[in-house]
């Protein structure tokens, strides 16, 4: 391809078109990866809500919880400001 075609209106336009398909991939993932989280987020709410109700009071179920999951996935906890 000569340096002259890639000038060329219709090149422009297709690379053009290209990044906006790009963008538009991005975003969608984004989307479907934050729904996915929040589903995660909720259901685990839901199983913590249920755990709670068998622990017994004092017995640092959440904190414990919380330090095995924060041992185990270090980069989450990073990007929660703690």
């Amino acid at each position: 391809m000569s340096e002259s075609h890639l000038t060329t209106p219709e090149y422009r336009d297709w690379l053009k078109n290209i990044k906006q398909r790009l963008r538009q991939a991005q975003l969608k993932t984004a989307v479907q990866v934050n729904t996915a989280l929040l589903t995660f987020y909720w259901e685990l709410g839901t199983d913590i809500v249920e755990r709670q109700k068998s622990a017994k009071w004092g017995s640092g179920f959440l904190k414990q919880l919380s330090a095995d999951l924060m041992a185990e996935f270090p980069d989450l906890a990073q990007n929660t400001g703690r």
